[in-house]
């Protein structure tokens, strides 16, 4: 929860040293706008003209589970089909977790000595978090590639930051597209 208080500028400091003080017991602390975008980054919340564009998909932003696959027809499908947006070399945006999830540059930059998940934050960690997934089907000892190995957002599952470590080995079983890689899909 945030929020933006307008006092008379010759008042400011004395008002921002007050809330300080008063807030300190309660846990409050400040933050720039910049670190609000790199927390919101981070999760991978989106902010539509800001981080998008007229030419990106619900795709590239790893939001594949809000297209209604089943429907015969829906604003916006045929534009899934185009030669330009069915690439398989188009930029994702994914978030950013570092490998050793000891600590997050965000609780760094607020001064925070670990994370604090909230409970609204444990409700969307599954849909929020990035993973590993086959973009395409992929058989039994086929290599993955750039071309049949994707980042979504799709939960739990191999961290994406091992992307450039799994391309090249193959795959221990026939996997279906969308579906998250596990450790044990990967053989040599």
């Amino acid at each position: 929860m945030g929020y933006e208080i307008y006092v008379p500028s010759n008042n400011a400091i004395k008002v921002w040293e007050q809330i300080h003080s008063f807030g300190r017991d309660f846990g409050l602390i400040t933050y720039g706008t910049e670190t609000m975008h790199l927390l919101r980054a981070e999760k991978g919340y989106i902010l539509v003209g800001q981080d998008t564009d007229g030419s990106i998909t619900p795709i590239d932003l790893g939001l594949n589970w809000m297209i209604g696959k089943t429907k015969s027809d829906f604003l916006g499908k045929r534009s899934l089909t185009r030669s330009d947006t069915i690439r398989t070399d188009r930029k994702q945006l994914v978030g950013i977790l570092p490998s050793d999830k000891k600590e997050r540059f965000t609780e760094d930059m607020l001064g925070l000595s670990k994370k604090i998940i909230t409970k609204s934050e444990k409700k969307n960690i599954s849909k929020s978090s990035k993973t590993l997934v086959a973009i395409k089907d992929i058989k039994y000892g086929e290599k993955f590639t750039k071309h049949n190995l994707g980042i979504m957002r799709a939960g739990s599952g191999i961290n994406p930051c091992e992307y450039f470590n799994y391309l090249g080995k193959k795959s221990s079983k026939n996997i279906k597209i969308y579906t998250k890689i596990k450790k044990n899909y990967i053989g040599t």
